[in-house]
């Protein structure tokens, strides 16, 4: 499966800012915030009427997690500088005009955060707010559910210039070895991180 081509010049800049930084891509733990996000779903339905508060941050919880899990499934995740608004920007950038299904986590984001830390003058949470977002926080966890099997392992794109040096490498020690030049450099250097190939 090839790199999922929408958004990757953000996620490209995400990266080179340190809003992001590429780790092993794993399935399991993808399924395993996939799996935290329905629980937290459900357990936040069964609290919202005693402790809105608490039920709501589940419900943000489970929106996160989910779109955690899209990147884990790619081998990305948000650092500590990038921290959860990179989640939903990395997630909304390679949706492209899909992503609308994940625009309410900003709502979701800033609704919890008043709650968390609140002001003097912010209203407390009550049920009807756990029970009027907990169906965007459901569409979320759904759709990235949907996606994960569409996702592949993050590959980072080489530019033109680092892709002529590569090449030109490659057939010099090719050359020296005696060895057939392949058919397709693209097989050689699609691979993450820097290319580093020993010279002739």
């Amino acid at each position: 499966m090839t790199r999922w081509a929408t958004g990757a010049e953000q996620i490209t800049a995400m990266l080179a800012a340190g809003e992001l930084e590429q780790v092993a891509p794993s399935p399991q733990n993808a399924a395993r915030l996939l799996a935290e996000a329905d629980r937290h779903l459900r357990s936040a339905a069964l609290l919202a009427a005693d402790d809105p508060a608490g039920a709501y941050d589940m419900v943000y919880a489970a929106a996160r997690k989910a779109m955690a899990a899209a990147l884990a499934t790619q081998g990305l995740r948000a650092t500590s500088k990038g921290g959860h608004v990179a989640v939903q920007e990395a997630v909304t950038g390679q949706l492209g005009t899909r992503g609308e299904v994940v625009r309410p986590f900003g709502r979701l984001r800033r609704t919890r955060n008043d709650a968390d830390y609140p002001r003097l003058d912010s209203p407390e949470l009550t049920a009807d707010d756990v029970h009027e977002d907990l169906p965007k926080a459901r569409q979320i966890v759904a759709a990235m559910a949907a996606l994960l099997p569409y996702l592949a392992p993050w590959r980072r794109a080489l530019s033109p210039a680092a892709l002529h040096t590569a090449t030109c490498t490659i057939r010099r020690i090719m050359e020296v070895e005696g060895g057939r030049w392949p058919d397709s450099i693209a097989d050689v250097v699609r691979f993450d991180g820097w290319i580093r190939l020993r010279s002739a």
